[in-house]
């Protein structure tokens, strides 16, 4: 979804154009949230995470009439790029096939910065506990609102696909939400 080394103005209006997200935040914030089930059963899971790469103001001053991209598309072309900011984006993958690329990487992963950077994940990440960490540490003064509808996406499951050898490394080990 999104390359190495962050994107640029006409990658982020793509994702827009092209509704390849699950939901927009009012600051123009970006999550994704893709899952696979197999019978009951979680067999992958992908949730990203892309902060608005425009200025606050920008995305604030958009017309009630306008699509947020044929506005950010507009400002882009009238403001100078300095009003386009990569600040970055993470992403919980859950993968159980072999990489493609020969690349090991672990099952449940927290990649951030490069495709390269892949931290290890105790197991699967609910959804709650995504949503979790991204009210949490974003946008904490929607969290009331959020908690509110959390029990109603809770999966009862709580696989553990950590190796020993990824467990020896820094990773994530948080129970689920």
């Amino acid at each position: 979804m999104i390359e190495n080394g962050g994107i640029c103005v006409d990658e982020y209006l793509e994702l827009l154009d092209n509704n390849r997200y699950s939901a927009v935040f009012d600051n123009g914030d970006i999550i994704s949230i893709e899952c696979k089930f197999e019978g009951g059963r979680l067999s992958s899971h992908r949730y990203f995470y892309l902060p608005c790469p425009f200025s606050a103001e920008t995305v604030s001053s958009k017309p009630k009439h306008a699509t947020l991209a044929d506005w950010l598309r507009g400002s882009a072309e009238l403001e100078p790029r300095e009003s386009f900011r990569s600040r970055g984006s993470f992403r919980f993958d859950c993968n159980r096939e072999p990489p493609q690329d020969g690349d090991p990487h672990p099952i449940s992963h927290l990649t951030f910065s490069t495709g390269g950077c892949r931290i290890p994940v105790r197991g699967p990440l609910q959804i709650t506990s995504f949503l979790n960490f991204v009210f949490d540490n974003f946008f904490r003064d929607y969290r009331p609102v959020w908690l509110s509808v959390a029990p109603y996406l809770k999966l009862k499951e709580d696989e553990v696909t950590i190796t020993l050898n990824e467990a020896s490394l820094h990773h994530f080990n948080w129970e689920p939400a």
